[in-house]
């Protein structure tokens, strides 16, 4: 009888999935706004000049915004599952996981086409 209930425990605990608030972004939504968070980033970094630092926050600030009603939250929505995220590295480390996967799957860019030819 013990070990059926060992077996049953042992059952339940590797076939539950990790319970994720109501409240909360689920880890897909919260990966796709991150990833598209990080695209905003990219765009910003190759818009705006490094040695601008003010106009640089303002429009980092401007394109989350953009991203968030994209998504259909508020930065409230975001921070809130943020912090829920942080302090649960099992499921966090499935949201970025799922984030490398897709950017593995992008074309490589090939950096030596980027930098100029020595003359020499």
């Amino acid at each position: 009888m013990i070990r059926y209930l060992f077996f049953l425990l042992v059952l339940a605990a590797c076939g539950s999935k990790p319970e994720v608030p109501e409240n909360i972004l689920p880890p897909a939504k919260m990966e796709a706004i991150t990833w598209d968070m990080i695209r905003a980033d990219g765009l910003l970094s190759h818009t705006i000049p490094a040695d601008t630092i003010t106009p640089a926050y303002d429009k980092r600030i401007q394109l989350y915004q953009e991203v968030f009603r994209m998504h259909g939250i508020n930065q409230t929505d975001f921070k809130r599952s943020f912090i829920f995220y942080k302090n649960r590295p099992d499921l966090l480390k499935v949201v970025f996981t799922d984030m490398v996967k897709k950017a593995e799957k992008l074309p490589e860019v090939k950096k030596d086409t980027a930098r100029a030819k020595p003359v020499i």
